[in-house]
């Protein structure tokens, strides 16, 4: 059993990429950097956009508008944005599991990234 929770721990760390989504797997309390593509050079962190999704049946809550965490985020303190337009997220819990999509100026979306937390 000990085995298998080694072997486990070690491929969980890692990412893995399917049909344009990236999977990011990491274990609760970790810190994740969820990165964010610029459709090309002229873009700058000023207008990104990050949106999360848990539960397809409800809207898509905005968690960063113009470069910025909105602050009304119930995660607002453990989120940030940093140079390379990419969302940090502290702390992870399993309520941070979802979708994560970035966009630039709400037109261009990048590839989507999907977070699973371990418990």
């Amino acid at each position: 059993m000990l085995g298998v929770v080694l072997v486990l721990i070690v491929v969980l760390q890692f990412e893995g990429t399917s049909g344009g989504e990236l999977h990011l797997y990491h274990r609760a309390g970790d810190d994740v950097v969820l990165p964010c593509r610029s459709p090309s050079s002229s873009y700058s962190c000023s207008v990104v956009y990050w949106f999360y999704l848990r539960d397809p049946s409800t809207r898509f809550p905005l968690e960063v508008k113009d470069g910025k965490v909105v602050q009304s985020s119930p995660r607002a303190a453990r989120l940030n944005v940093d140079s390379n337009c990419s969302l940090i997220i502290n702390n992870i819990t399993a309520e941070d599991a979802g979708g994560y999509f970035c966009g630039y100026s709400v037109i261009f979306y990048d590839d989507s990234l999907l977070l699973s937390v371990l418990t």
